[in-house]
C-alpha cells in the first residue's frame, strides 16, 4: 500500500525538501502552506518523480483551517498514514526583547499549529486504528524558540 502523507509547511525550506523525498521514496504526499500559489513548485516536483501530489491551503494558526486541512488531505489521499508537522516560525530575539505579538505568532505557530494538526490527524488515524507515537512527527530544527520541544511533549500526550 503507498504511504499517504501530510506535510504540513511544505512550500519551501525543509518542509519541502521532506515533500519531495517521500514522494521519491513512494508516498503520495498532500503539502500544506497559507497559501495553494506557494505550493505550486512542490508539487509539480512531487508530480514529476511520480506520485500524487495534493496542495492544500492551511493556516496552522487556525485551528478550524488546521481540522479543515487535514480532512481535506485525507479525503484526497484516500486516508491518511503518517503527518510530518513541519510548520514552523522563527525569529532569533534576545529574550528582554521579545514583544507579545512575536511570543503569540511563535507559539501559535510552532505549538497551538503543531497541537492542532496532530490531534485532527490523531483522531482520523484512530478511526482506522493507525496511529502510532512514530505517525505523527514534528522535526527538530534545534534553535526553533524551545517551542518545538514542548511540541514533541504535548503531541506524546496523545
Amino acid at each position: 500500500m503507498t504511504p499517504r502523507v501530510l506535510v504540513t509547511g511544505a512550500s519551501r525550506g525543509i518542509g519541502r525538501a521532506i515533500a519531495e523525498g517521500l514522494a521519491a521514496a513512494g508516498a503520495d504526499v498532500a503539502v500544506t502552506s497559507r497559501s495553494l500559489d506557494h505550493l505550486a513548485d512542490v508539487e509539480a516536483a512531487i508530480v514529476k518523480s511520480g506520485r500524487r501530489a495534493v496542495p492544500v491551503a492551511m493556516d496552522v494558526t487556525q485551528v478550524t483551517s488546521c481540522r479543515d486541512g487535514v480532512a481535506r488531505a485525507a479525503k484526497a489521499l484516500g486516508g491518511l498514514d503518517i503527518l510530518i508537522n513541519n510548520a514552523g516560525v522563527e525569529q532569533v530575539s534576545p529574550s528582554l526583547d521579545i514583544e507579545e505579538e512575536l511570543w503569540d505568532r511563535i507559539l501559535d505557530t510552532n505549538l497551538k499549529g503543531a497541537f492542532f494538526a496532530a490531534q485532527a490527524a490523531a483522531r482520523l488515524m484512530k478511526a482506522i486504528e493507525a496511529v502510532t507515537a512514530k505517525k505523527v512527527f514534528t522535526p527538530d530544527l534545534g534553535g526553533t524558540a524551545r517551542t518545538k520541544d514542548v511540541t514533541q511533549a504535548v503531541i506524546a500526550a496523545l
